[in-house]
Order: C-alpha cells, then structure tokens, then sequence
C-alpha cells in the first residue's frame, strides 16, 4: 500500500469505530413507525437510549485454542522447573565429589611427603610395594594436579 492509502485506511477505521461505540436512539415518528438512530430526535418528541448489544461469546474452537497454548506453557515451565532442580542436584553431588577427591588427594599427599622414601605404601586390596624416586615423584605431581582442580575455593 502507498503511504495515502494507509492514511485513508487508518481514518476510515477510526470513523468506523466511532460509529460503533455512539449510542442508539429508539423512538416513534409521526405515523407510529419505530425509528432507530445514532443522534436523538430534535423535535422534542420521546425516545429511549437503547444499550449495545453485549460482545459475542468467544469461539469454543478460540477458547480451546488458547486453553491448549496455556497449557502447554504450564508444562514447559514445569519441564524447566524440573530441569533447574535436576541441575542443582547434579551441580551439588559434584560439588561433594570435588570436596571428597580434594580431602583424599590432600590425605595421600600429606601421607607420601611426610613419610620417607623407602616406606611400603598400600597398592591395592592386598598389595604393597615401595615407589621408585620417580614414582614417588610422579605421584606426587599427579595428587597436586587432583588437589589444584579439585580443591578450588578451599
């Protein structure tokens, strides 16, 4: 549409819909004839203002329509709301899994540094056995590595 047809259109609507909203008047003329009119009779003659008509009942097929789409913004706000717990529980267990691997990492390294290099450490179920120099110190690294990502904030 070019711009002065849309102005035309947006003043037909507004004069449209003034006429819409304007009471309605009811009254009879000189032969007993009921006449109906958006402006009173101007002779003085009785009338009566005649209320519009309430709205039409909305389409069941619309009502239902928009009862589907609410309900189906329930249930994803439900679905999102579960997400969030889920979420907090898993971010939580991870939480005290870091705690429990940085308490043990820090216990293991506590127990390899203070102890002297020839000290029989537990392997296994039933396995001990000494670490080389090398071993030792790989171990070492590898705790210090368990305790730097897992000991953060602590």
């Amino acid at each position: 549409m070019k711009p002065h047809q849309n102005t035309l259109l947006i003043l037909f609507l507004s004069l449209f819909s003034l006429n819409l909203s304007a009471a309605t008047y009811r009254w009879l003329d000189d032969n007993g004839q009921v006449v109906y009119s958006q402006v009173p009779p101007g002779d003085g003659r009785d009338y009566r203002e005649i209320s519009a008509p309430p709205p039409p009942a909305e389409d069941p097929e619309a009502a239902q329509k928009r009862l589907e789409e609410a309900r189906k913004a329930l249930t994803e706000d439900r679905k999102a709301r579960e997400q969030q717990k889920q979420d907090a529980t898993r971010k939580k267990a991870l939480a005290e899994r870091r705690r429990q691997n940085c308490e043990i990492a820090r216990k293991n390294l506590e127990t390899l540094t203070s102890r002297p290099p020839n000290t029989l450490f537990k392997v296994g179920d039933d396995e001990y056995r000494r670490f080389t120099p090398e071993e030792r110190q790989k171990r070492i690294d590898q705790l210090k590595k368990i305790i730097q990502e897992n000991c953060k904030g602590e």
